[in-house]
């Protein structure tokens, strides 16, 4: 977030963090397929941008 911008917490910022959340849990499991680690990851990718994480 740009310096000096206020920002709002909201509850798409609460669902996004949950989801965020749920999928590193997920990434974390020893029973995912390299196909569902590969989506997870990139799910995780575009969570973050948006959050402007990354």
């Amino acid at each position: 977030m740009a310096e000096g911008k206020k920002h709002i917490y909201t509850c798409r910022d609460y669902r996004q963090e949950m989801t965020l959340l749920a999928l590193k849990m997920r990434l974390s499991s020893n029973d995912i397929s390299e196909k569902e680690k590969q989506y997870i990851l990139s799910e995780i990718k575009k969570i973050e941008v948006a959050m402007e994480m990354d």
